[in-house]
């Protein structure tokens, strides 16, 4: 299926995320902040990049900026428990679809699957 690099410094959110896209037989690669992110994806070019927007070290609107400066291809879905206006913001940034926390399993998988059939 697709690549998809998920970022959140919160090990529950990657660990959930990871379970649940494995079983719709995508390949996950993980990282607890943003450069790690941009780092894996120029590693391993990925097709979805899901980050979170507050982290330490290296945010999500920073991650957003540093990928699409180095490559308009990867899909980005922004999730956040912040309003959401920094769920806007990050779309402008270059986010192609945003989630608010909590979010379901199901409305993840969703989106997933609409990006990446764009």
């Amino acid at each position: 299926m697709a690549r998809i690099i998920v970022v959140d410094d919160e090990v529950s959110i990657r660990s959930v995320l990871r379970k649940l896209l494995e079983a719709e037989g995508h390949e996950i690669l993980e990282a607890e902040h943003g450069g790690v992110a941009v780092r894996l994806y120029e590693e391993s070019p990925a097709d979805l990049v899901i980050t979170d927007i507050v982290m330490p070290e290296h945010e999500g609107m920073e991650t957003i900026f540093k990928l699409r400066k180095k490559n308009p291809r990867p899909k980005i879905l922004v999730i956040s428990g912040r309003d959401e206006e920094w769920l806007q913001i990050a779309q402008k940034l270059g986010a192609d679809a945003a989630l608010k926390k909590p979010f379901t399993g199901e409305q993840m998988l969703n989106a997933v699957r609409t990006l990446l059939q764009q």
